[in-house]
């Protein structure tokens, strides 16, 4: 349960990051992704006392190795949730659905949300680049079984210069809410969705993604509207058609190209047309290079006890 603790508060996806962590911080760390299972597990402890320290050096925590091996989960969760500001409750129950005990109905059940989430999504989204604005991104979302920490993998694409380019990570669960915590496979550039839940069938996902705008003279800080539509074809298919859609390449014809029947074309295209393009403040959001500056000039000169900038 520690390991877990750890992985929620360093906001760690999947095993796979908590090691990459461990890695960024020693290079020589014996912190292995296989034997972490274990750990996790509670099967078995670190027989390296390096490690120790290291886990405590991660965690800013001043505390002797000694207290680490022999306090409760409990007191470890005490301490580093007070470490990190965040409530012992929450991490707690995020922690328990990165070892796979989320509530809910079970991945085994045919109306559990896990065992439902499973298959192929065309993705569309307005495209982020100052380049293609007035595009959309249309992308492919995998989700395969649960592994083993009993969560479903999400795997995220788009063709960006002519290249694919991938995210992974796991999902997460609270209330109503569904949530993607995905990295890009070379362990950068996080991307962060926030969705309904859905209910079965899942025949789609819509909501927000959340990251960094890839091509252009500088990243900024973006979010957007997105929907991922189930289709019949399989993964790969998919994946092969990430593209640019321009406003006049309709929706529907990819999807039906992806083997989805759409009974009413006209009607479909223009919801989501509406969806992705409309809203009270559009369909996305920017931070600019500027807009930090601007506010920041307004803020600085109190913390640094000097006259306000004209």
């Amino acid at each position: 349960m520690k390991f877990a603790i750890t992985a929620v508060v360093l906001d760690c996806a999947t095993r796979k990051h908590l090691a990459r962590a461990f890695h960024e911080a020693n290079p020589g760390t014996s912190f292995d992704v296989d034997r972490s299972y274990k750990w996790l597990q509670g099967r078995a402890q670190p027989r390296d006392p390096k490690l120790y320290g290291e886990w405590l050096e991660l965690l800013g925590l001043p505390h002797p190795v000694e207290w680490l091996q022999e306090s409760t989960s409990e007191e470890f969760l005490e301490v580093v949730a007070g470490r990190f500001s965040a409530s012992p409750e929450r991490v707690s129950q995020q922690a328990a659905a990165f070892l796979g005990a989320a509530n809910g109905q079970d991945r085994h059940s045919p109306l559990g949300l896990r065992g439902q989430l499973q298959g192929a999504y065309a993705a569309y989204s307005p495209a982020w680049s100052r380049y293609y604005l007035g595009k959309l991104i249309r992308g492919t979302l995998l989700i395969d079984q649960p592994r083993k920490l009993n969560r479903p993998q999400v795997t995220y694409s788009e063709r960006l210069q002519g290249m694919q380019t991938r995210m992974q990570g796991s999902t997460y669960e609270s209330g109503p809410l569904l949530f993607f915590n995905l990295l890009h496979e070379d362990g950068e550039l996080p991307l962060f969705f926030s969705m309904f839940r859905p209910a079965p069938p899942v025949s789609m996902l819509l909501g927000h993604v959340a990251g960094a705008s890839l091509i252009g003279p500088e990243p900024q800080p973006t979010v957007s509207r997105i929907v991922m539509i189930r289709v019949p074809a399989p993964g790969r298919e998919v994946e092969d058609g990430n593209c640019y859609l321009g406003p006049d390449e309709p929706i529907v014809a990819d999807l039906e190209a992806l083997g989805l029947s759409v009974p009413q074309p006209d009607q479909v295209e223009q919801e989501l047309q509406l969806f992705l393009r409309g809203g009270p403040q559009g369909a996305m959001d920017q931070v600019s290079a500027q807009d930090m500056s601007r506010v920041a000039g307004l803020f600085d000169p109190i913390w640094l006890q000097l006259d306000p900038v004209t």
